[in-house]
């Protein structure tokens, strides 16, 4: 995890961290749901990626809409809520 990053959540399987990422001149808050292990099982990845692949299931009212899959990483990035540093 890089020193940008604020853990927010670990569940033994996946971390999620927010981090600010310079978007158009400013910078936007995101979530970043990545494995927690440095070898994930595969079973890690397959959910991570059935999870990625119901974006287009959830209600944008009211869930986290996914924004991109990096596979060389293996991380979600989702819109985040304001961070306050």
């Amino acid at each position: 995890m890089n020193k940008s990053m604020h853990l927010s959540w670990d569940d033994g399987e996946r971390i999620f961290c927010r981090e600010l990422r310079a978007n158009a001149g400013s910078d936007s808050p995101v979530l970043i749901a990545r494995p927690a292990a440095e070898q994930p099982l595969p079973a890690c990845l397959g959910r991570l990626a059935h999870e990625f692949g119901l974006k287009d299931e959830l209600d944008r009212t009211w869930a986290v809409q996914p924004l991109e899959m990096l596979r060389a990483t293996v991380q979600f990035t989702l819109p985040g809520p304001r961070i306050n540093t």
